[in-house]
């Protein structure tokens, strides 16, 4: 457990360590306010801090929000090289997308979110009947939640 917690701080300062060196200035702009922001929730050894902070990172990535698409690939190489271990997370991805096409229901609001960025991603190059078909899953999920 000890581990994965250290993974995900090293993950955490790496891609910092990538927007810089890479001068990515439109995600996190304000920089220095975020990197302290940052520091205090990996100091704070917070697991549920630091697992939500990761799990905003991954949704950076797979969505829409300010990279391109080589810039992504860039940074998942950059990290699975500085951590020397491979990233998953677009195979994660294409795996809870399978789970949600199977049962053809979201429950969650946080999934049916997470779900959005998938449809919007540009890296895990679903089809346009996959889209579709996610589309509609997100809609009656939503639906029945009101």
């Amino acid at each position: 457990m000890e581990e994965d917690i250290e993974y995900l701080e090293n993950r955490i300062r790496l891609f910092f360590k990538f927007l810089e060196n890479n001068n990515i200035t439109r995600i996190f702009p304000y920089r220095n306010e975020s990197l302290k922001e940052v520091d205090g929730i990996i100091k704070s050894k917070n697991i549920r801090k630091i697992t939500n902070f990761n799990k905003l990172l991954n949704n950076l990535i797979i969505g829409n929000n300010g990279f391109t698409t080589e810039q992504k690939f860039s940074l998942l190489n950059f990290l699975s090289f500085e951590l020397n271990k491979e990233e998953t997370l677009i195979f994660d991805k294409k795996n809870l997308y399978d789970k949600v096409k199977t049962k053809g229901i979201i429950k969650s609001r946080i999934k049916i979110n997470e779900m959005i960025e998938i449809l919007n991603s540009d890296i895990l190059e679903l089809t346009e009947s996959d889209k579709i078909e996610l589309k509609n899953i997100i809609s009656k999920s939503m639906f029945i939640r009101l």
